[in-house]
């Protein structure tokens, strides 16, 4: 389809490209149900971004294709550029592809650091593909695919993934406590998170003791340098539910007279250690304090309680963070929670160290079984459990 030059463009908000609503607020009536995964959906019951308006977003892959989607409680997902420049051009934007392709990138760092414009247009892009139904786009294409149609990657590639040190508990080494005012944090891989389709490869050759815990996993939405407590919690934009894995053989602690010293990059920040779920903004999810969590190990609960971590000193930790390094948008953050604590030993620090919680139900993981992590309002990641083929993991490669 030709369409007019840029240049022509006059200027228009999202608000006026939105489709007109039966009865003011009312979604369209009349909008056809799909009757095939990949096809259109009808009203919606808003678990994804529907009754109670969560916009869960995600990257997927179709072909060589990855775009920017939205997941729909039924595991579809909108596809966010193709709806909004459709949404755009049908509403008489002659720069609809360029505006889409800006504010609705496939990079889900560049969409954050994007701010409001980008968000407001996806809203705007799934109720416009939801009251559209079977219709496609401007050229015929999709704009809602079925869960077997697409692949879902990593929601982002972080410019910084850090993890939070482990939780001393209080005890007659005073150095452990020193450790928890220093608010010890460690780097990780950015390129090494997985997506809720890639599944967990155990590496027996790195240990055989590896546990799964829920995490909640905090963006950043805008840069910050020595920033206050303040300002780190504004500049939260969202949260995605994780599955993080740890490799207790690994996490052994180095004793110095009353200096230790905890083995994180071996235990936690090996490839694949991390898998996140769909990207939920912060206004959206609400107080990560008041949220539930809940993990199963082959269905069976083996946690269901309140999303682990210290929220209320989430903002104190940030800012120290930011003290150290620069926090650009995007950066991902895995606070500290209970599965990280270790006892310090008495006296002069002579003795072992403990970990505190067990793994879940007591159970390593092992090939064949699943883990589950659901976070209230947030999301849902799963993976299966399979042994990593380690000449599949050897040798080097062009990319």
């Amino acid at each position: 389809m030709r369409r007019p030059p840029c240049a022509a463009r006059s200027p228009r908000r999202v608000s006026e490209a939105r489709p007109e609503r039966n009865g003011g607020g009312g979604r369209h009536r009349d909008a056809p149900q799909r009757d095939r995964s990949g096809a259109g959906r009808g009203r919606r019951d808003r678990s994804g971004r529907h009754g109670d308006a969560v916009m869960k977003l995600v990257r997927f892959r179709r072909y060589r294709r990855v775009a920017l989607g939205a997941l729909l409680p039924d595991a579809g997902v909108v596809d966010l550029a193709t709806a909004a420049a459709t949404l755009l051009a049908e509403s008489g934007d002659p720069c609809a592809d360029a505006e889409a392709a800006l504010r609705l990138p496939p990079d889900m760092v560049r969409f954050i650091a994007g701010g409001a414009p980008g968000r407001a247009l996806a809203e705007a892009a799934i109720d416009f593909a939801l009251a559209r139904g079977a219709a496609g786009g401007v050229d015929g294409e999709p704009l809602v695919y079925g869960s077997g149609e697409v692949r879902l990657l990593p929601p982002l590639v972080p410019p910084l993934l850090i993890g939070a040190g482990a939780a001393f508990r209080d005890g007659p080494d005073r150095r452990s406590g020193e450790r928890v005012r220093h608010r010890e944090f460690f780097l990780r891989d950015p390129f090494n998170m997985l997506g809720p389709e890639d599944g967990i490869a155990l590496r027996p050759w790195l240990g055989d003791h590896v546990d799964a815990w829920p995490r909640l996993a905090v963006l950043i939405g805008r840069r910050l340098r020595r920033a206050s407590a303040d300002e780190a919690a504004a500049a939260i934009f969202g949260y995605c539910p994780a599955i993080d894995l740890c490799i207790r053989d690994q996490h052994a602690i180095s004793w110095a007279g009353a200096l230790f010293h905890v083995q994180y990059p071996h235990a936690r920040a090996f490839d694949g250690s991390l898998l996140l779920g769909p990207v939920v903004s912060r206004d959206e999810a609400g107080d990560p304090a008041a949220l539930g969590a809940r993990m199963t190990l082959d269905g069976e609960i083996a946690y269901d309680g309140p999303v682990p971590g210290d929220w209320g000193g989430l903002p104190a930790w940030i800012a120290a963070l930011s003290n150290v390094v620069t926090l650009e948008p995007g950066s991902v953050l895995i606070p500290a929670a209970e599965g990280d604590a270790f006892v310090a030993p008495s006296g002069d620090g002579s003795g072992p160290a403990e970990i505190f919680n067990p793994p879940p139900l007591g159970r390593y993981l092992a090939p064949g079984m699943s883990v589950a992590v659901e976070i209230e309002r947030v999301g849902a990641v799963r993976a299966g459990v399979r042994a990593a083929d380690p000449d599949a993991l050897r040798g080097t490669s062009a990319g």
